[in-house]
């Protein structure tokens, strides 16, 4: 069943990072929507055991948000990405979510490294986070990453520009990394 809704629910969701750098929340509810109906409608699925199924699938929703939540309330990853991978997590179950966290993980961070490589500003990026992470400490409190309110003005680092010119569609190494998942599973039980 998660190649019929949620892999094109996912690629749709890519394809909208892509183009507006957002994941809409009526796409988010689409989604949800078809999570619970694939995995815990009678008609659709024959579970054994239910409450179990439940339990896993609430325990996938949610690890996402437990594993990442704090990365998006300070801005350094997108609230649309870490609802995608809630939407897989509810769908998939709590060991495949997991996989496709840490897929999607190394693919961005892969990604990421091509980036820092073309544009040539590791170190005004790591500079950058230092700055962020110091002036946090001094302040007992973080503000968002990427905002234009947050002033880190460090005479020796160039910050022009520093919020935007790393980021990218976390959504496509989801996507890849579900893909890998799928894959891999060779037909076993939550695929269909």
């Amino acid at each position: 069943m998660a190649l019929f809704t949620l892999l094109p629910f996912t690629c749709a969701c890519a394809c909208s990072d892509l183009k507006s750098g957002k994941i809409p929340n009526s796409l988010i509810l689409c989604g949800l929507a078809g999570a619970l109906l694939s995995r815990f409608f009678p008609a659709f699925r024959h579970i054994p055991d239910l409450p179990g199924a439940m339990v896993d699938g609430c325990a996938g929703c949610l690890l996402p948000w437990l594993c990442f939540g704090l990365l998006a309330a300070l801005k350094m990853m997108g609230g649309g990405d870490v609802k995608l991978l809630s939407v897989i997590g509810l769908q998939l179950g709590i060991k495949p979510c997991l996989s496709i966290m840490w897929y999607s993980l190394l693919f961005g961070a892969a990604y990421s490294a091509v980036l820092v490589a073309r544009k040539k500003n590791l170190t005004n990026r790591l500079n950058y986070l230092y700055q962020y992470i110091l002036k946090g400490i001094s302040d007992r409190t973080f503000s968002a990453y990427r905002s234009s309110e947050t002033s880190l003005t460090d005479p020796a680092a160039d910050h022009t520009n520093m919020d935007s010119s790393g980021e990218f569609c976390f959504a496509v190494p989801i996507l890849c990394a579900l893909l890998l998942v799928l894959a891999g599973s060779h037909g076993t039980s939550f695929l269909f």
